[in-house]
């Protein structure tokens, strides 16, 4: 778990924001099922569309490494068979 000092550091900051916008707006509830339901189903239809997540990251400019126990000082997605990423490209 990594502490961020600063909201426009997390990315969870773009999913909650998205969702406000998407799932939640206009909600009325009555009770906390509805606004649980709705958050429910707003995340299960954005796990499936990585181009707003791509950009909850890329707001960030944040770099997102993997775990390599051979390639530690190689920069992320080096290896040749993954483009970088919108939010790699910051330097």
């Amino acid at each position: 778990m990594v502490y961020l000092p600063s909201p426009e550091l997390n990315p969870v900051e773009g999913v909650w924001s998205h969702l406000k916008l998407t799932a939640l707006a206009g909600l009325a509830a009555l009770g906390l099922a509805e606004p649980a339901g709705a958050v429910r189903a707003g995340l299960r239809h954005l796990r499936h569309r990585l181009d707003p997540l791509h950009g909850f990251l890329a707001h960030t400019r944040l770099r997102i490494r993997t775990r390599s126990t051979n390639l530690k000082d190689t920069p992320p997605r080096a290896c040749g068979h993954l483009p970088l990423l919108p939010w790699e490209k910051f330097s």
